[in-house]
């Protein structure tokens, strides 16, 4: 039985975001992201909204101050796999700091919103991601 979001793709870009936001929030205090980072974030969100895109570049990011709160708003682009269109797109993670040492990092949101492809981003796979996001930050606090 396969249980991936992304197909074959899932585990690498599941893991990958995973082991990127639980290494730099860790080493950082939740503080900022390195722009490497920030495009590895990029590339599986938008594998996961729309899973046949290719060649996925990150045009800007930023942080912008929450209390309690991490918030990265990106601007990406990506191309049709059959149609070689390019598309771009806005991306919003939230993700809440832990309130106590015993609590996990948990993603509150991920808004991807296209600006000029009529295909909708997958809305169901980015809450698979979410929910397996947050259900390895919960497992990784527990240990």
């Amino acid at each position: 039985m396969q249980c991936c979001i992304f197909r074959n793709r899932a585990p690498s870009f599941l893991l990958g975001l995973f082991a990127v936001l639980l290494t730099v929030l860790s080493a950082s205090g939740g503080s900022s992201f390195p722009e490497g980072e920030v495009k590895k974030i990029a590339v599986a969100i938008t594998n996961a909204a729309h899973p046949t895109g290719k060649k996925v570049a990150l045009l800007k990011s930023t942080e912008p101050k929450k209390e309690g709160f991490l918030l990265i708003k990106m601007e990406l682009e990506y191309y049709g796999a059959v149609s070689n269109n390019r598309f771009t797109a806005d991306v919003l993670v939230e993700i809440q700091l832990s309130r106590k040492a015993t609590d996990p990092l948990e993603i509150i949101r991920i808004d991807f919103v296209d600006n000029n492809n009529k295909a909708a981003p997958n809305q169901k796979n980015l809450k698979k991601l979410i929910d397996e996001m947050n259900a390895r930050f919960r497992i990784e606090k527990a240990k």
